[in-house]
């Protein structure tokens, strides 16, 4: 056991000596500290003293000629009676020692005669004066003095003092005192002994006091011991006992155990049968195209899959929860089909819940019409389970996406709960406009055929007339026959007829080449010819009536190969859409501008306009199909989707640069052929 006395008296004898030794140490120097702070005061009011007593000797030994030459008898005359004033002034003090030293460090006067003309100009102290500053130092005795390069013989203090010229701050000489303080020393040293000794005895007392209670401290301790071992055995036999009894409860907890690791790995297979066919189920509701909403009896949906969020675009957290019929809506379009009955059912249930009640309602009625509403709900969906259904579902940004709906029903631990199955219709409903614009289309060029058919013989038929008029009028106008003598007026009637007729003439030849079939492969044609037959024949349109039509055709245009009928189509688009465009700005000349040029890779068609232009957003969406800005009946928004398509095939591309109120520019790029 630990011995708690023993290890207190070794280590507490050892603490109280080194305890009195510091006390000692530090009583002794602060005592040398004050000493030397005290020292240097009494020096330096010694040195005033003889300065100020002494001022006129001091000048003349200071100002004495040089003790490297004879000494004159009248500077020891002055050395001796300065000698004699000094210590008739320094007699009963402890000063021991007084010396007078040039600026340069020579001593001109000294108590040791000895010492006059010592040249002490590496002295440290001397050149600390010269800079105002005061040294003062103990020199112990027998110890080497740096300042004098001698041993002490006594303990002294010995003070640097600059002197200075009365009146004025001119430096004279340097005064060095030695301070005989051997006597003080000798009694500091008793003192500190005193110090240590004293302190020991107190540390002593105190040392006995404690050993006295830790005697007691020990006593204590054993008699816990004792106490502690009788405990410790008395808990042994506890232990023993009790081991006894958990080996006994363990035999019977590692048999309960088996059991239960058998009902465990039974569960366990249970378990992962089950959750193999939740993964199962859930990955095939994760991959089905058809959005799954599954609901209560009341329309709150508790479960959808990934194709729900995709079509509604809400998040899974914002879908859970939220009532069926904020999803879907009346499919008003379909009004005529088969089961619309049980779709305006939809509308008509979510209207019942918002009827006002009249009068104040309190809860009972508010929770009957609750449960009113409930069953409207759940008669609603029963009543679509084995149809389909066409509505609409109601996406985040509020778009109406047409949708097919199927419903089926079933029960889970006593509950009733919908399944929704539902088909975007979208692609399939673009479709079907897609096909229809594309018949109605190919019924017009039908149309356009067969009434370029009828032209093609009506301007033949034409052409015969005119031709005759315009030969007959030539006669007339060239008969120079006496009896077919014309007046001036008469022939420029006759030239005015036969301008027309060239008229006629020229658009029938327009048309005829128009309406010529072209071949359904690439030819090699002069594109800027077929650029201006078709703004001829375009400017006959009544679109253009109230617009100028130029042309600015690049004439190193080259020969390129192309589609020529899809061409004129796309160039008659472009025009015709420039011309709505003008014809929208009334305040202003409508100005269409049709230019060619000749690039690096190809060549380029350009139509300009100065009508309303049109905003970012319509020029992002202006190639796309069924995309229009004008009014029901005035546009499908398939022109410009069918001009890109055209350029596309033959290896282009359509840019577009608008602005609202500054017109539109259309730029077609074509490759040229290898």
């Amino acid at each position: 056991m630990f011995r708690l006395q023993r290890f207190f008296s070794a280590t507490s004898l050892i603490l109280i000596l080194i305890t009195a030794v510091v006390l000692g140490v530090f009583y002794r120097h602060l005592s040398i500290s004050l000493l030397l702070d005290d020292g240097e005061n009494k020096n330096v009011a010694i040195t005033q003293v003889l300065a100020n007593g002494l001022s006129a000797q001091l000048e003349d030994v200071l100002s004495a000629p040089s003790l490297m030459q004879d000494e004159a008898s009248v500077s020891q005359l002055k050395r001796q009676r300065l000698h004699a004033e000094i210590e008739k002034l320094i007699s009963g003090l402890p000063v021991v020692k007084i010396k007078l030293y040039t600026p340069s460090g020579m001593t001109v006067y000294s108590t040791d005669p000895a010492q006059i003309g010592d040249d002490q100009q590496g002295n440290s102290a001397i050149q600390l004066a010269r800079n105002g500053v005061i040294s003062s130092s103990f020199v112990e005795r027998d110890e080497f003095n740096e300042f004098d390069q001698q041993y002490a013989r006594k303990d002294l203090l010995q003070t640097y003092l600059p002197l200075y010229a009365p009146a004025s701050h001119n430096l004279q000489g340097v005064f060095e005192v030695y301070s005989d303080y051997t006597p003080l020393l000798t009694r500091i040293a008793r003192l500190q002994w005193l110090v240590m000794l004293g302190n020991g005895i107190i540390l002593m007392l105190l040392y006995t006091g404690l050993l006295l209670i830790v005697r007691h401290a020990q006593g204590v301790i054993q008699r816990q011991e004792l106490a502690l071992h009788g405990t410790v055995e008395e808990l042994e036999s506890i232990r023993t006992q009790l081991e006894n009894r958990v080996a006994e409860r363990t035999r019977t907890l590692a048999d309960r155990n088996h059991q239960l690791a058998q009902e465990v790995e039974q569960r366990t297979r249970v378990e992962k049968h089950v959750r193999d066919r939740e993964q199962r189920l859930q990955a095939v509701m994760d991959n089905l195209l058809n959005a799954i909403l599954v609901c209560d009896e009341q329309g709150s949906v508790e479960s959808i899959n990934p194709s729900a969020e995709k079509l509604f675009g809400f998040p899974r957290d914002a879908l859970l929860g939220r009532d069926l019929r904020s999803l879907l809506t009346h499919a008003t379009s379909l009004e005529t089909e088969p089961g619309m009955d049980n779709a305006r059912g939809l509308e008509a249930v979510s209207e019942s819940e918002q009827e006002p009640v009249a009068g104040d309602e309190n809860s009972d009625s508010r929770t009957a019409r609750q449960t009113g509403a409930s069953a409207l709900i759940h008669d609603y969906l029963d009543g679509l389970i084995g149809t389909r259904t066409e509505l609409f579902a109601v996406s985040q940004s509020g778009e109406c996406i047409p949708v097919e709906s199927a419903v089926t029903r079933t029960c889970h631990e006593g509950q009733s709960f919908y399944i929704i199955s539902i088909r975007d219709l979208s692609a399939q409903k673009l479709a079907e406009l897609t096909l229809a614009e594309s018949r109605r289309k190919l019924q017009h060029q039908e149309k356009m055929a067969a009434i370029g058919s009828l032209s093609a013989g009506i301007v033949h038929e034409i052409g015969n007339p005119i031709a005759a008029i315009d030969g007959l009028l030539e006669g007339i106008c060239h008969d120079e026959s006496p009896g077919c003598q014309l007046t001036a007026a008469v022939r420029a009637d006759l030239d005015l007829i036969r301008q027309q007729t060239q008229r006629l003439i020229k658009i029938n030849r327009d048309v005829s080449e128009f309406s010529s079939p072209q071949g359904q492969v690439r030819e090699l044609l002069d594109f800027n010819n077929l650029v201006g037959r078709t703004c001829r024949l375009m400017r006959y349109d009544q679109r253009l009536k109230n617009a100028q039509l130029r042309l600015d055709l690049d004439p190193s245009l080259p020969a390129i190969t192309l589609y020529g009928d899809q061409l004129i189509q796309v160039l008659m688009n472009l025009i015709t859409n420039a011309a709505d465009a003008v014809n929208s700005c009334p305040d202003r000349e409508g100005e269409i501008l049709v230019s060619t040029r000749c690039e690096s890779r190809g060549i380029s068609l350009s139509v300009q306009d100065n009508g309303a232009g049109m905003d970012p957003e319509t020029v992002q969406h202006a190639l796309d199909a069924f995309y229009t800005t004008k009014g029901a009946g005035k546009g499908t928004g398939l022109g410009l989707s069918i001009c890109n398509s055209i350029v596309q095939l033959h290896g282009g591309e359509i840019d577009i640069q608008s602005d609202v109120g500054q017109g539109c520019l259309i730029c077609i790029k074509l490759p040229l052929a290898d």
